[in-house]
Protein backbone atom coordinates (compact mmCIF):
# COMPACT_ATOMS: atom_id res chain seq x y z
CA UNK A 1 0.00 0.00 0.00
CA UNK A 2 1.24 3.07 -1.10
CA UNK A 3 1.09 6.74 0.86
CA UNK A 4 1.23 10.17 0.23
CA UNK A 5 3.41 11.97 2.89
CA UNK A 6 5.24 13.28 -0.01
CA UNK A 7 2.51 15.15 -0.73
CA UNK A 8 1.50 16.30 2.15
CA UNK A 9 4.77 17.44 2.96
CA UNK A 10 4.87 19.66 -0.52
CA UNK A 11 1.37 21.07 0.16
CA UNK A 12 2.48 22.53 3.01
CA UNK A 13 5.69 23.48 2.66
CA UNK A 14 7.32 20.74 5.12
CA UNK A 15 10.82 19.36 5.32
CA UNK A 16 11.76 15.74 6.81
CA UNK A 17 13.64 17.83 9.45
CA UNK A 18 10.52 19.59 10.32
CA UNK A 19 8.37 16.56 10.80
CA UNK A 20 11.31 15.01 13.31
CA UNK A 21 11.28 18.16 15.17
CA UNK A 22 7.65 18.48 15.52
CA UNK A 23 6.25 14.31 15.97
CA UNK A 24 8.91 12.67 16.91
CA UNK A 25 9.13 10.14 14.81
CA UNK A 26 12.77 9.55 13.41
CA UNK A 27 14.23 10.56 10.43
CA UNK A 28 15.12 7.43 8.97
CA UNK A 29 11.07 6.33 9.20
CA UNK A 30 10.22 9.36 7.66
CA UNK A 31 12.57 9.08 4.84
CA UNK A 32 11.21 5.22 4.37
CA UNK A 33 7.80 6.61 4.22
CA UNK A 34 8.13 9.24 2.27
CA UNK A 35 10.02 7.15 -0.69
CA UNK A 36 7.20 4.01 0.03
CA UNK A 37 10.48 2.07 0.99
CA UNK A 38 9.80 1.44 4.22
CA UNK A 39 8.17 -2.89 4.70
CA UNK A 40 5.18 -0.63 7.08
CA UNK A 41 3.79 1.54 9.14
CA UNK A 42 4.09 1.07 12.87
CA UNK A 43 -0.08 1.72 14.09
CA UNK A 44 1.24 4.52 16.52
CA UNK A 45 3.28 6.23 13.72
CA UNK A 46 0.33 6.33 11.60
CA UNK A 47 -1.44 8.03 14.50
CA UNK A 48 0.46 10.66 14.88
CA UNK A 49 0.68 11.54 10.99
CA UNK A 50 -2.71 11.72 10.91
CA UNK A 51 -3.12 13.92 14.00
CA UNK A 52 -0.08 16.09 12.79
CA UNK A 53 -1.42 16.66 9.33
CA UNK A 54 -5.41 16.91 10.50
CA UNK A 55 -5.97 14.56 7.66
CA UNK A 56 -8.34 11.28 6.90
CA UNK A 57 -6.60 8.27 7.01
CA UNK A 58 -7.26 8.10 3.39
CA UNK A 59 -5.49 11.54 2.44
CA UNK A 60 -2.11 9.44 3.72
CA UNK A 61 -2.49 6.24 3.00
CA UNK A 62 -3.86 4.98 -1.05
CA UNK A 63 -6.92 2.68 0.52
CA UNK A 64 -9.02 3.06 -2.79
CA UNK A 65 -10.27 -0.10 -3.34
CA UNK A 66 -11.90 -2.19 -6.58
CA UNK A 67 -15.32 -0.62 -5.99
CA UNK A 68 -13.87 2.35 -6.10
CA UNK A 69 -11.78 2.26 -8.79
CA UNK A 70 -14.77 0.57 -11.10
CA UNK A 71 -17.26 3.38 -10.00
CA UNK A 72 -18.61 4.02 -13.49
CA UNK A 73 -20.72 6.78 -11.69
CA UNK A 74 -17.94 8.96 -10.45
CA UNK A 75 -14.90 8.09 -12.99
CA UNK A 76 -16.76 8.33 -15.88
CA UNK A 77 -19.74 10.95 -15.01
CA UNK A 78 -22.39 8.55 -15.95
CA UNK A 79 -26.01 9.50 -14.98
CA UNK A 80 -28.65 7.69 -13.70
CA UNK A 81 -32.47 8.17 -14.72
CA UNK A 82 -34.71 7.83 -11.17
CA UNK A 83 -38.00 6.88 -12.18
CA UNK A 84 -39.66 6.97 -9.12
CA UNK A 85 -42.77 9.32 -9.11
CA UNK A 86 -42.92 12.21 -11.71
CA UNK A 87 -41.15 13.61 -13.55
CA UNK A 88 -38.06 11.48 -13.69
CA UNK A 89 -34.75 12.81 -12.32
CA UNK A 90 -31.62 12.46 -13.51
CA UNK A 91 -28.19 12.51 -10.63
CA UNK A 92 -24.87 12.65 -12.06
CA UNK A 93 -21.86 12.93 -9.89
CA UNK A 94 -19.72 15.89 -11.42
CA UNK A 95 -16.20 17.06 -10.25
CA UNK A 96 -17.04 18.12 -6.52
CA UNK A 97 -20.39 17.16 -6.04
CA UNK A 98 -23.81 15.40 -7.27
CA UNK A 99 -26.09 17.18 -9.85
CA UNK A 100 -29.85 16.66 -10.17
CA UNK A 101 -31.84 17.81 -12.38
CA UNK A 102 -35.36 17.28 -13.62
CA UNK A 103 -37.61 18.73 -16.41
CA UNK A 104 -37.55 21.99 -14.91
CA UNK A 105 -34.65 22.52 -12.77
CA UNK A 106 -31.27 21.57 -11.73
CA UNK A 107 -29.60 21.62 -8.51
CA UNK A 108 -25.86 20.94 -7.54
CA UNK A 109 -25.02 19.45 -4.29
CA UNK A 110 -21.57 19.89 -2.31
CA UNK A 111 -20.04 16.54 -1.51
CA UNK A 112 -16.31 15.44 -0.30
CA UNK A 113 -17.28 12.14 -1.52
CA UNK A 114 -18.72 9.92 -4.21
CA UNK A 115 -22.42 8.65 -3.04
CA UNK A 116 -22.06 5.29 -4.85
CA UNK A 117 -18.26 4.25 -3.79
CA UNK A 118 -17.32 6.11 -0.95
CA UNK A 119 -14.22 7.60 -2.99
CA UNK A 120 -13.07 11.15 -1.91
CA UNK A 121 -13.61 13.47 -4.56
Amino acid sequence: MKNKLAVLMAERGLKIADLYRDTGISKTTLMQIANNTGKGIQYRTLEKLLDYFDVPIDCLLDVENEKQKNCVYCRNNKAIKLDKGKPSIMVAVINDGLAISTKDSLEILKLSYCPFCGRKL
